[in-house]
């Protein structure tokens, strides 16, 4: 075998390792090249997902319902039926809550509309009127907790709620008000307002409104009874508080 045969055999493989190195090198080029587009690809999906899913979005394509709370008094005794009224939560936080604890909690059961009146309101939420004594009618009642500097947290009997007058909210007919015998005594007693009684503003806060059972309230306000002081009567025979319910409503806006 000549030198030249054998010099021309290595030349050979040379160019064959040569164009095998090329080629792997070529095909881990596109390798990378391909792994990188997928993870640019990926992260730019995740991005787009991560954006359809942002809570922060206020477009008019999100659906966010919201919800009123309501209150239905179950009546009975000398008159029947629900008295269904919405509660302020929001314009009046501290006074609704009250009310739907109390509500939930059954304070309010058998307890009786105390003092009507067709020309002023109707009057109840005073568990004094649970027992045989009359006379006690209108002093009792509690806030459903305790609220920081109001009352002593040791004695749930004394209390009482901070009044809280909403922007522009006024006792005008239909509304849901607090009963309280001076500045931040509120405890457990409301009213109903038959009348604009715009002269209580300022005074006994509102935080909530009637929206069906009219006939039953106005039915409530013109039963007979022992006159008060200020108009208003002791029904003889009452109308009885059986139960108050809290629900939510979802509204459209």
């Amino acid at each position: 075998m000549s030198q030249e045969y054998r010099e021309r055999k290595r030349a050979e493989k040379d160019n064959f390792s040569e164009r095998e190195f090329k080629e792997k090198q070529r095909k881990y080029n596109a390798i990378i090249i391909l792994v990188v587009f997928v993870l640019v690809v990926g992260v730019a999906v995740y991005y787009m997902l991560l954006a359809g899913n942002d809570d922060s979005d206020t477009g008019d394509d999100i659906y966010r319902p919201q919800t009123e709370t309501l209150a239905t008094i179950t009546v009975r005794g000398s008159v029947e039926g629900e008295i269904v009224v919405k509660l302020y939560t929001d314009q009046a936080p501290i006074t609704a809550q009250n009310f739907i604890d109390h509500g939930k909690n059954g304070y309010y059961d058998d307890t009786y509309f105390h003092r009507v009146s067709p020309t002023f309101m109707v009057q109840g939420g005073d568990p004094n009127t649970k027992d045989t004594n009359r006379n006690n009618d209108g002093s009792g009642g509690h806030a459903a907790k305790y609220h920081e500097g109001y009352g002593n947290p040791s004695d749930p009997d004394s209390w009482v709620i901070p009044d809280e007058f909403g922007v522009g909210l006024s006792n005008v007919k239909w509304t849901l008000s607090m009963a309280n015998s001076g500045a931040n005594t509120g405890g457990s007693q409301f009213f109903i307002n038959v009348v604009d009684n715009l002269g209580l503003d300022g005074k006994h806060a509102v935080f909530g409104e009637v929206i069906s059972g009219y006939d039953i309230v106005m039915n409530i306000a013109n039963l007979e009874g022992n006159p008060g002081n200020d108009g208003t009567l002791n029904p003889d025979n009452p109308c009885y508080i059986d139960s108050v319910v809290i629900s939510e409503r979802e509204i459209s806006v």
